[in-house]
């Protein structure tokens, strides 16, 4: 099997290979520690198999007759980290789930993810990056009221973010940032929102390198009625009275907008919910082979597309 530049290379013997297949429907290397199935199902190309390696590349997934990785499939790379999701010409394409191999900070350990589009090996499309923190003791995905995290909901270009929505929850406090990012991953460019729901704060306008620019500050009470709106640029305000009142009018009713769109849904919840689902999955089904050629092949497609059903903005 061919393998990425993250992998060690295996040779296969593919003459044995296929001896086997024909003779008893597997084929297995006890040395290499590989095995490798016929594919059963009448809808994909006869020349497709399932394999499954370990120790030193793990991968368990859809190859095709050169042995390259053509389908769903897990794969477990030497970093600790591991990919869930579509395989291509080889590489990571159309749909998955990339997880970091996590890291224990103080009496909490951090995780990271993306879920969604890929092409070539990157991050490219539209897609949900998570990066969480837990009590370590705790199971993952079961105490989402004492987490903390950092959710991207948006546009993805070989792996730089570009335009979408950051979700950050600390402890109990929320914050929204819709906009433009930078290349290295900063709030910037104009026509942005950011909101704090416990100041019931609402900056709209233009971000440089993270930092508010100018534009509109509104503020609302507890039922999302606006009771004070000012403009800003680079630390300079101007008094709703000192504005045009037609611009005060259409800017009122934007931030407004916005903040009902954000109070809407519970996108926090929802984002940390599904992340919380589709591991429990992985972890549960995607550990033989047989699970590939059971009808719960089309739960594992089902499981890798179902980001592309958040939205925010």
């Amino acid at each position: 099997m061919k393998e990425s530049q993250e992998q060690n290379k295996i040779i296969l013997d593919k003459a044995a290979i296929f001896k086997s297949l024909d003779k008893i429907g597997e084929y297995k290397n006890e040395k290499l520690k590989v095995t490798i199935k016929k594919w059963e199902d009448d809808d994909v190309t006869s020349n497709m198999f399932i394999i499954k390696t370990e120790d030193d590349c793990p991968f368990l997934g859809v190859i095709n007759g050169l042995f390259e990785r053509e389908g769903f499939g897990v794969n477990v790379y030497s970093n600790g980290d591991n990919y869930f999701g579509y395989f291509s010409e080889n590489e990571r394409n159309k749909h998955g789930i990339y997880s970091y191999k996590p890291k224990i900070e103080n009496n909490q350990i951090i995780r990271e993810y993306y879920y969604g589009a890929w092409k070539d090996n990157y991050k490219d499309g539209y897609g949900i990056y998570l990066w969480l923190k837990e009590n370590k003791d705790k199971t993952p995905f079961t105490d989402f009221s004492n987490s903390s995290f950092k959710a991207y909901v948006g546009n993805i270009s070989r792996d730089v973010f570009t335009k979408g929505t950051l979700l950050i929850k600390s402890d109990n406090n929320y914050f929204v940032y819709h906009g433009s990012f930078n290349p290295e991953g900063k709030k910037h460019g104009d026509l942005s929102f950011f909101y704090s729901a416990q100041k019931e704060l609402l900056l709209y306008g233009s971000f440089e390198n993270d930092n508010y620019t100018s534009g509109f500050i509104a503020n609302f009470d507890n039922d999302g009625n606006i009771i004070k709106i000012c403009k800003y640029d680079r630390g300079e305000l101007t008094e709703k009275k000192d504005i045009n009142p037609f611009e005060i009018e259409i800017i009122e009713k934007i931030v407004f907008n916005f903040r009902n769109i954000i109070m809407a849904k519970d996108y926090f919840g929802d984002i940390y919910k599904e992340f919380g689902n589709v591991i429990k999955f992985k972890e549960k089904h995607m550990n033989n082979l047989d699970i590939l050629n059971s009808d719960k092949y089309i739960d594992i497609m089902n499981a890798v597309v179902r980001y592309n059903k958040i939205t925010i903005f």
